[in-house]
């Protein structure tokens, strides 16, 4: 109803806005789209990436500074992060990607 109100019609929704906010099924985190896009970027762009390059990890604190590596070799979980970069309250309850609902 709220995209309804602000758009008028699905033909206004911008093409991020209606990719995101499509349905998915119960079991799934989000829609067959947004999982094509998702799994065309982890394969062309995420996993290319120079960063994962096992030569800049293998070289550890000389890539990072040591409080870099530090920080990169924490393994933080998203709830961690989101406490970090929201002033550091409390988040109470499960905040993660996953779907309780999901099925292989």
């Amino acid at each position: 109803n709220e995209l309804k109100a602000l758009y008028g019609k699905v033909e206004n929704v911008e093409f991020w806005v209606g990719l995101i906010a499509k349905d998915h099924p119960t079991e799934a985190i989000m829609s067959a789209e947004l999982t094509k896009f998702v799994a065309n970027d982890a394969f062309n762009q995420a996993l290319t990436h120079p960063l994962l390059s096992e030569h800049v990890w293998a070289a550890g604190e000389e890539t990072f500074s040591k409080v870099g590596w530090e920080m990169v070799t924490k393994v933080p979980s998203i709830k961690d992060m989101l406490q970090r970069n929201t002033g550091g309250a409390p988040i109470e309850g499960f905040i993660g990607m996953t779907n309780p609902h999901y099925k292989l």
